[in-house]
């Protein structure tokens, strides 16, 4: 007679695990951009010492720039080989398989979910070996005026400015050198190398690309520090098309919003595959308006009514191709500076 205790044993080995405990993608990526910094301020540590050594013991010329950028370049390679890959893998399995905690003032509004506990999220039934899309429901919080809190998808300002300032000063210091030896060329009353030119003017478009990309989100990063954090709460969570819900805005900073203009959007992403490569296409297929600051007066709080337009397409992700809804938020600070956030909810499929 089998052990009683033995068959626990099985049924907790093949239990599954919570799904609470999934990792959440902002997280990894903020994690990912704090190794990318400490690794990086590190390597090049090193390469300034290594630098000074090579400079001190009057080496050769080609080697100043090598050992100055060589642990930088080679930390970056090891990293975007190893790490990086490791990361978006689990930010996606995240968003895939994040459940949603259904909220204290959830049950308050009678939806009938206990406090604390995960609602399983609607998935489409399938087979082992087929790849149907599969409705994840987006996580909430407990809000403060309406039932449910959205959650701020996206990456943060502040880690895109990081990685692109680091970015950019990487490929503009490398670039520097070449510049810098044509330019030693022409004073010497050399020829002008017109080939050179060429050559080099691809690579200085980018880098002039990537200081603007750099300006930019530093500017959304100082204007989002200025805001302060902008709370977004539902009425009701996952919406069908055609189901009519409450949408309240708040916010809580330093400079306050104006203009405040909510909205609707819908997301479409595809992967294609050529040969052994993937490129990812991401389109915003539809755009409801919610408030108008014209019709509002564009000032926070603000709460509004809307529909979820019939016949919408529900949020569902498949292996390669994926439809997101979010509500998204713009404005001004300060009366000149834009501001825009997204927050992330379902959309469920129309029942039939």
């Amino acid at each position: 007679m089998p052990d009683d205790r033995d068959a626990d044993a099985t049924d907790n080995d093949t239990a599954p695990s919570d799904p609470t405990a999934q990792p959440d993608p902002i997280a990894a990526a903020r994690a990912g951009c704090l190794k990318l910094f400490v690794g990086f301020l590190i390597a090049n540590a090193v390469g300034f010492g290594l630098a000074a050594w090579v400079a001190l013991t009057q080496g050769p010329g080609w080697l100043l720039p090598v050992a100055f950028f060589g642990p930088g370049a080679a930390y970056l390679l090891v990293f975007g080989a190893t790490a990086i890959p490791r990361f978006v893998r689990q930010a996606r399995e995240a968003v895939a398989t994040a459940p949603s905690p259904e909220s204290a003032a959830a049950v308050a509004a009678g939806e009938g979910v206990e406090a604390g506990t995960a609602a399983k999220p609607p998935t489409a039934s399938r087979d082992a070996g087929d790849a149907l899309p599969t409705v994840t429901v987006a996580g909430t919080e407990p809000g403060a005026v309406l039932a449910h809190r959205l959650k701020q998808v996206g990456v943060p300002w502040g880690c895109q400015f990081g990685c692109l300032v680091v970015a950019a000063v990487f490929w503009n210091g490398i670039l520097s050198s070449f510049v810098v030896n044509v330019i030693r060329g022409w004073n010497r009353g050399g020829l002008v190398r017109w080939g050179e030119l060429l050559f080099l003017s691809p690579f200085l478009a980018v880098g002039l690309v990537m200081i603007g990309a750099a300006l930019y989100t530093g500017l959304a990063w100082f204007v989002s520090s200025l805001v302060g954090r902008v709370a977004v709460e539902l009425s009701g969570h996952p919406l069908a098309p055609g189901a009519a819900g409450r949408v309240h805005v708040a916010q809580a900073g330093l400079v306050p919003l104006g203009r405040v203009r909510v909205g609707l959007v819908c997301t479409e992403e595809a992967t294609y595959v050529a040969g052994t490569s993937n490129s990812t296409a991401k389109k915003e297929v539809e755009k409801h308006p919610v408030a108008d600051p014209d019709a509002t007066g564009g000032a926070l709080p603000l709460t509004a009514e809307f529909t979820v337009p019939r016949g919408a397409m529900h949020t569902f992700h498949a292996p390669n191709n994926k439809v997101t809804w979010t509500v998204r938020v713009t404005g001004r600070a300060l009366g000149v500076l834009p501001y825009r956030a997204d927050f992330g909810f379902t959309v469920s499929p129309e029942d039939p």
